[in-house]
């Protein structure tokens, strides 16, 4: 099996005026053939200057064709870090996709 796609999808509850966001998603698990951490940055948002909720949904971060071996049964776990501190929340959705031979 090999893990071939990998997705990132981030954004805040309420977005605070003139806070940016900017991270990047990880994906780790000790049965992949590699044993450091698969990253993808995300697209930068933020509001600007007095519109709070301005920002739309970020363009979906993916990486294609990595090929990267792993085990018949993998647990893959996961993980966000935004590189900037927010006042609200951030929430995160990664996905993956793999093709079995």
């Amino acid at each position: 099996m090999w893990v071939e796609d990998l997705y990132v999808s981030a954004w805040q509850a309420v977005y605070t005026v003139s806070q940016s966001m900017i991270g990047y998603g990880s994906f780790s698990s000790n049965d992949f053939g590699n044993s450091l951490p698969l990253k993808v940055p995300m697209q930068p948002g933020g509001a600007g200057l007095g519109n709070a909720g301005t920002t739309g949904i970020l363009q979906l971060a993916s990486y294609h064709n990595i090929h990267m071996p792993m085990k018949t049964s993998c647990k893959i776990n996961t993980s966000f870090t935004n590189d900037v501190t927010q006042s609200g929340t951030c929430s995160f959705i990664l996905g993956v996709g793999y093709t079995k031979q």
